[in-house]
């Protein structure tokens, strides 16, 4: 009987273990998303590219994002529970760094393009895309007519230099799944992702994104006069975010405060590289170590 019981718990993986919030004095469970998009999670738990995302992050924070442009609303959730951590508004700034993306659309327009060519720049390496697009007429759609369709959605990810890329008109073998009435794009972040062209962060893109970008290097700004430094010159990091062709590292560098020329409060004057490194520009004193 012991042993049943420890053997029980021990299939209780951490990772699936829900988790609770509290509001207004009493406990409250956030929705699973599995039973809103039921079809999702039957699909994807035969995914190599999924399985293999959940597998590799185990040990560390795993985060997916749900974009539902149907219901113009996106979750952040536990693949593994499919529990959702926090619902956002399209139009806002993610609220964390995802490990994966889905995208539930009605048809592909520019909207859903942007969201995705957006989302790609957070994504880390391997990370699974995965979009689910109501295509209307699919079925009524001529062999050519199909095929031309299909050959659009994928030059839309190879653009953004995806690998594994595959578009699936009917995505399971079983005729009558719910999932089949979806047109399946399936692909996965390069291990070393660099857009086709320089891609400016700063100027251009969705307003949620630009203005994600605008509060860093306030941050930035702010942590620097905290400490006695003026910022004299922020050029270095503006133009690296204008023109990065790794948006991933160019990011990392703007959260770090990388970037910069500042001066101290004793006057001496100092250049933060894109790589951390601090090089003084000017001296005030010969034995100034400030």
């Amino acid at each position: 009987m012991n042993h049943e019981r420890n053997s029980s718990q021990a299939e209780i993986s951490p990772r699936k273990q829900l988790e609770f919030v509290q509001k207004e004095k009493r406990f409250e469970i956030h929705q699973n998303l599995a039973e809103i998009y039921p079809e999702l999670p039957r699909y994807l738990a035969d995914q190599k590219l999924w399985k293999n995302c959940l597998r590799k992050n185990q040990r560390g924070a795993t985060l997916a994002f749900l974009l539902d442009f149907q219901k113009e609303t996106a979750f952040a959730f536990n693949p593994y529970s499919w529990q959702e951590k926090r619902e956002f508004s399209l139009q806002d700034s993610p609220p964390e760094k995802p490990n994966g993306i889905l995208l539930l659309c009605a048809f592909w327009g520019e909207k859903e393009k942007e969201s995705l060519e957006s989302a790609s720049l957070f994504l880390n390496a391997d990370s699974p895309v995965f979009i689910f697009e109501k295509l209307p007429h699919k079925n009524e759609l001529s062999r050519k007519k199909l095929s031309d369709e299909i050959q659009k959605r994928r030059l839309t990810l190879q653009n953004l230099g995806l690998a594994e890329i595959k578009i699936l008109t009917r995505p399971s073998q079983n005729k009558n799944d719910q999932i089949n009435s979806f047109l399946v794009w399936r692909a996965r972040m390069p291990k070393e992702w660099h857009p086709g062209k320089p891609v400016n962060l700063l100027d251009e893109g969705p307003y949620w994104r630009r203005d994600w970008i605008e509060k860093l290097l306030a941050q930035n700004r702010k942590l620097y006069e905290g400490n006695g430094y003026q910022i004299t010159n922020d050029k270095t990091i503006k133009n690296a975010l204008r023109k990065t062709t790794f948006p991933l590292n160019t990011l990392s560098q703007t959260r770090l405060g990388f970037g910069y020329e500042l001066e101290a409060p004793c006057g001496c004057r100092w250049q933060v590289g894109l790589n951390g490194d601090w090089t003084r520009t000017y001296q005030c004193e010969a034995d100034c170590e400030g």
